[in-house]
């Protein structure tokens, strides 16, 4: 089974966007409210956000979420469980 996820194309570029609206990483999270450390997690690539959050990131900086974001195909292992009597 494969998956798609989203990861930051440019971190450094959206830093240098926040700082250019005067915003710092914490601020940006709580305008678009999400916790600071995971907007920092995402930045740096950590976590993928769900596409509402990607949305909510794209339109703080007024992107399309293409513009910020490219997909990654994750080859998940597919496994049943025995069930245990």
């Amino acid at each position: 089974m494969t998956t798609t996820k989203l990861k930051v194309k440019n971190p450094q570029e959206l830093i240098r966007a926040a700082r250019r609206k005067g915003k710092y990483n914490k601020d940006v999270a709580n305008c678009i409210g999400i916790a600071p450390a995971y907007y920092s997690s995402v930045i740096n690539g950590k976590l993928c956000p769900g596409p509402n959050t990607a949305e909510k990131i794209a339109d703080f900086f007024g992107k399309k979420i293409d513009d910020i974001f490219f997909e990654v195909s994750v080859k998940k292992n597919t496994t049943q469980k025995e069930k245990v009597r």
